[in-house]
């Protein structure tokens, strides 16, 4: 049997100490991302937004494309957002609520732009309550209610000072809403409000106080319409505009569950542009490249993180996870590499991940038809076989004008 020295001993466990170290920051230990009260810290540097192939197949095990049926009917604008009621798929795109099957074929159009009880100007968001199968559409000043099946039932009024353009269903079954970001004139002591939690009637139950109010000398600037705000495992979260936490409510109370430090990088969420007109200051917010923590969700192995560059990715974004299992932020460039059928990249919109897991993306059809039609097909086509065949032929089969393709990831 060889022996070993001290001196080679001492020398060997230093290689070995030195390897596990290097190992354990290349996969950003918990140590490194974990606190001792649980929560995440992510220290976002340049480092850490450079983009790595993820497999989707490590994520999700399935996917469904549903290609919405295009008639003079059901002309869909800019597709704004996707909601899931019972069987059927409610899409907004703003001017229009309509209603698909599971399949993609066109029911009804939801009500109808106007001045009545039951009509709207535009849609700011749905709330779908499951449980009493109804949903709420919420406009300008009310909120409309509806069955599962698109009946209308009655309409709610709400003040100008609770209008929002996203709200969830708590789990007392209130509906809690984000009251738009804007500026306040510094001196301005009144409460700066960030969520409201109102009964299905419209009255407020309480209100939360926004933790990072934004205050300007002589003229306000622009408004954030929307912030991350979900419902998961039954607790409430939520993200203000402007800062780095993640926050859970219990009770009255915010506490923290991420905190995404953006440091150097952040982008100024409060500029002054007191000296510029409207629309040069406007400019200037377009023209902003720094980064801003925009969106989160999660699911029970992810969270799903959006860094925009500039005020909510005006400029684009990255699109990272953290992974609750290994205790990993990685950044996905613009999403998960397809290892399912070799397709379109896929990554979740905001919100869309639904409580039995399923997540939800969209693309126009001029967007999907030229992702799958650069690829090459042959290597695909060798790789993937039918799956991406059949992928590929929906492409093919799409007009430029034809209404979005839904993706649904399982």
């Amino acid at each position: 049997m060889t022996r070993v020295s001290g001196k080679q001993c001492y020398s060997l466990l230093a290689v070995c100490f030195f390897a596990v170290c290097v190992s354990c920051a290349g996969k950003h230990t918990a140590e490194s991302l974990t606190d001792a009260t649980g929560v995440i810290h992510i220290d976002v540097t340049q480092e850490r937004l450079v983009a790595e192939d993820y497999p989707l197949d490590r994520a999700v095990s399935e996917l469904e494309y549903i290609p919405l049926e295009t008639t003079k009917s059901c002309l869909i604008g800019r597709l704004q957002d996707v909601y899931v009621i019972g069987d059927r798929l409610l899409v907004d795109d703003l001017h229009n609520l309509y209603m698909y099957d599971r399949q993609g074929k066109f029911i009804r159009s939801v009500s109808r732009r106007g001045q009545g009880p039951a009509d709207y100007e535009y849609v700011r968001t749905v709330i779908v309550d499951p449980d009493s199968r109804v949903f709420y559409l919420i406009a300008r000043k009310k909120m409309i209610k509806y069955a599962f099946d698109g009946t209308y039932i009655e309409t709610v009024g709400v003040s100008d000072r609770e209008e929002s353009h996203c709200g969830v269903m708590t789990p007392g079954r209130t509906v809690m809403f984000y009251k738009s970001n804007m500026n306040v004139f510094a001196g301005d002591i009144s409460a700066v409000i960030s969520l409201f939690e109102m009964d299905t009637l419209g009255r407020v139950l309480r209100t939360f106080p926004n933790p990072s109010p934004r205050y300007v000398e002589r003229r306000r600037t622009y408004t954030m319409t929307e912030s991350p705000l979900y419902v998961y495992n039954g607790d409430i979260c939520f993200n203000e505009f402007g800062n780095d936490t993640l926050f859970v409510l219990s009770g009255d109370t915010m506490s923290a569950r991420m905190i995404v430090a953006l440091g150097d990088l952040k982008m100024d969420y409060n500029p002054d542009h007191s000296h510029l007109t409207p629309m040069e200051g406007l400019a200037l917010v377009n023209a902003e490249t720094k980064l801003d923590f925009s969106n989160v969700w999660e699911d029970d192995r992810y969270f799903y993180i959006q860094i925009g560059i500039g005020s909510t990715g005006v400029n684009g974004s990255h699109q990272c996870i953290y992974d609750k299992h290994a205790n990993e932020f990685i950044c996905l460039g613009d999403g998960f590499t397809n290892t399912l059928d070799g397709g379109i990249r896929f990554f979740p919109q905001p919100g869309k991940v639904l409580p039995d897991g399923t997540k939800i993306m969209w693309k126009e059809a001029v967007e999907f038809k030229e992702e799958m039609l650069s690829t090459d097909h042959d290597i695909q086509k060798a790789k993937y076989g039918e799956r991406f065949e059949k992928v590929y032929q929906l492409a093919l089969a799409l007009e430029e004008d034809d209404n979005p393709v839904l993706i649904l990831a399982k």
